[in-house]
Formats: C-alpha cells, structure tokens, sequence
C-alpha cells in the first residue's frame, strides 16, 4: 500500500483502495455489506471492514480530511500506549519533521481477536497515522514523498494511506497531548450523559475542524 499522490502516476493508482469507501446503507444489515462489530478503534469505533479490518468510521474522518489528538479524549484501553509512544517522538511546529527518537515498533492494541491481550507490536509510523489520522486495520501508510524525505518522520501531516484521497491539511484541527483531570472526567461520564468521544470532540474543537487555520492548541 503507497502514497495515493505520487507524482508517477502507476504508483499512485496502485495505491488506491481495491474497493471505493462506499456508506453503509441503514436499511441493510452490515454484514452484508462487508463490515462486522469488532474491536473498538482509539476513538471508540466499533464497525470494521470484514477482510482488511479498517475501521468505517475512522475512514469516514480521513476522507472528510480531519486530522488531530486529544489524549483525553480516546478509548481508556489506548491511552498508556498512546502516551508510550508519544513520549518517544520530537513534536515541533505542524510544518516540521516530528523524529521518532525511541524505537521503531511499540505494543499497541489490535483488532485481531486471536492476539493475546490485543496488543502487537506496530511500526511507530502506522501508530503516529491511527492515533491522528484514524484506524486503517492491515492497510499501510506511507511518507507524502513531495512532503518529507526523513524516514525517522512521524508528523501525521506527513503521513498518507490509500484512503487520503486529498492532500493533508497544513495545520493539524485540534491537538492536546497532556492529559487534563477535568476531561478525563468528562470522558468517564460519556456513557451516563448518552454521548460518543465523536460527539465530545464535534463540542470542543468544531471550529477548528471546519476552520483549522483557527486552530488552537491546549496549554
């Protein structure tokens, strides 16, 4: 799996999805649509495609071209391997190279339901494009060639899979890396107050995601 927008166009078009992002028809059982309940994706997602696992929603987001973290606000089951990870990469400025400095593969969790205790170790620049691009299952990701050469560069904005079928924005829409008491606490009540992580991250951060040039990070 390649870059959808490399500039030779053969490998561009090798890159693409062997099957178009279709939506799902309400009306219509999703297994017979291809997709199954599985394991729930970091922002708690549980419909996956039935062969290559990506997670449907989580592609829905990646072709709206939304792209961003809030440590806060993921799956209770992500969050320490989240951290783990992140606490190995050189985060700078959007427009920079952000360099792995820890190793190249961390355990994170999968949606194999044959993995003892659901976690595999991943190549940190697949874990860099779920946890702030989404869920891709067994597809691969790649460096944006006419983007950045730096094979140690992990900047998600850096990163494209088969199913960024647009260029990636130049400023990430929402991100908070530092773990906030007040919105774990917000994230422990979701269930009681009826409402999803998409729902709390639609409240907090929709101006930046419809205007990401708005952008601003948490202190």
């Amino acid at each position: 799996m390649g870059n959808p927008h490399h500039p030779r166009a053969h490998v561009a078009k090798a890159a693409r999805p062997r099957i178009p992002f279709k939506h799902l028809d309400p009306g219509v059982d999703i297994r017979d649509q291809g997709f199954y309940q599985g394991f729930p994706c970091h922002l708690g997602h549980t419909i996956r495609h039935e062969d290559d696992h990506w997670c449907y929603e989580c592609v829905r987001r990646i072709q709206s071209n939304v792209v961003g973290l809030d440590v806060n606000f993921i799956n209770e089951f992500y969050r320490d391997d989240v951290l783990t990870a992140l606490n190995h990469v050189s985060i700078k400025d959007p427009s920079e190279c952000w360099i792995n400095e820890g190793a190249d593969r961390y355990y994170f969790p999968n949606w194999s339901r044959t993995v003892k205790n659901r976690r595999v170790k991943v190549n940190m620049t697949k874990i860099m494009y779920r946890i702030f691009w989404g869920d891709i299952g067994r597809m691969s990701c790649t460096r944006h060639v006419s983007v950045c050469g730096n094979p140690k560069c992990v900047n998600p904005l850096h990163l494209v899979s088969s199913w960024n079928t647009r260029l990636p924005p130049h400023t990430l829409h929402y991100m908070d890396l530092k773990v906030v008491p007040e919105k774990i606490a917000v994230m422990a009540l979701r269930e009681h107050n009826k409402m999803s992580i998409d729902d709390i991250l639609t409240r907090l951060y929709k101006p930046t995601i419809i205007h990401p040039k708005e952008r601003i990070e948490n202190p």
